[in-house]
């Protein structure tokens, strides 16, 4: 259900009187508000769709350097909001120090993607992790995108999440060394960032190549296009 709270306003500028409406939208599906204001009495209903970052202690910040300002960029219809496991800050492998939005335990009911930063925190657990698993379940059987780079893409190997899908890693020997249980060694693909169904999985240098495919598969319009934007942060060549 969206619900709107609109207020009208009056100002005198010059001995002229200007309305305008201030508007709020709050979807109890995607637990956002957004807040806009139009002049001349127009109207303009604003939903963001939650996309939700898993941050764990001492979680790779640079991994999702790229992706997260995009999408959280006030003229996307997207918004970044952060989880963690336990409801407590969280310091980053850079010293950033988040407040997550939400706990495992208190996930929205609907959300349009859920990212998985690596960090050392996962082989710190030995990929073992059910409240985790529980929510990649969530996801698969809601069909809502799993996006994981690095150690989270091996916490899917090791769950059993990729043994039957075309998927990448950190390397293929990495996968086989750090989770006993992956099966899908058949599968692996040597590269960057590989889609399967809703799954993206990418290793651990190719922060570009994951933020790129995850703006397609949220179809997000960039002033630049996608790949003028991939070519300039990848080669520094600003597009003419």
């Amino acid at each position: 259900m969206i619900v709107f709270l609109i207020e009208l306003r009056s100002h005198i500028n010059d001995n002229k009187i200007s309305k305008e409406i201030v508007f709020a939208v709050l979807s109890t599906e995607s637990q956002s508000t957004e807040v806009g204001v139009k002049q001349d009495n127009e109207r303009v209903e604003i939903v963001k769709k939650e996309v939700l970052i898993l941050i764990t202690d001492n979680y790779a910040d640079w991994e999702i350097g790229y992706i997260a300002p995009l999408l959280n960029n006030p003229s996307r219809s997207h918004i970044i909001k952060t989880v963690a496991i336990e409801d407590k800050t969280i310091i980053s492998q850079g010293g950033l120090k988040i407040i997550p939005d939400y706990t495992i335990s208190n996930l929205p009911e609907k959300f349009e993607m859920l990212i998985l930063a690596g960090g050392t925190f996962w082989l710190e657990k030995k990929f073992s992790l059910p409240q985790v698993k529980n929510v990649i379940d969530h996801c698969i059987k809601n069909d809502i995108v799993i996006s994981a780079i690095c150690d989270g893409a091996t916490f899917l190997a090791e769950n059993g999440y990729l043994d039957s899908i075309p998927h990448t890693g950190n390397s293929l020997q990495h996968l086989k060394a750090n989770a006993p249980s992956y099966k899908g060694e058949s599968y692996f693909k040597e590269k960057q960032c590989v889609i399967c169904k809703n799954i993206v999985t990418a290793n651990g240098t190719s922060t570009l190549e994951f933020s790129r495919e995850i703006l397609k598969l949220l179809d997000i319009k960039l002033p630049v296009g996608i790949p003028e934007w991939y070519v300039y942060y990848k080669y520094g060549e600003f597009p003419e």
